[in-house]
């Protein structure tokens, strides 16, 4: 799963990149937004009632990697953070 943050430049871009990748390896990947004002956006790998996620890539920035942590607060689920700011296209 990745959780990205709307509002940092570039997050989008690079989460709509890793889609294109994936579906071009037949993954099935799509947006799932859990709140019309939740800034955070995810965009899940798979079914979500049968797939549960594997990891987590949280896309912005430190608000959007404990925003991850929290939300998977008890799992074993690995996070990795990446600072969309340092993506530019």
């Amino acid at each position: 799963m990745v959780i990205l943050n709307r509002k940092k430049p570039g997050a989008r871009r690079l989460a709509t990149q890793i889609k294109k990748i994936l579906e071009q390896e037949s993954v099935e990947a799509r947006w799932v937004e859990r709140h019309p004002s939740e800034r955070r956006l995810a965009l899940h790998f798979g079914d979500l009632e049968t797939d549960p996620a594997q990891m987590i890539l949280a896309l912005g920035g430190d608000g959007t990697l404990l925003h991850a942590a929290r939300r998977i607060q008890g799992s074993r689920l690995p996070i990795l953070g990446v600072n969309a700011a340092l993506w530019v296209f």
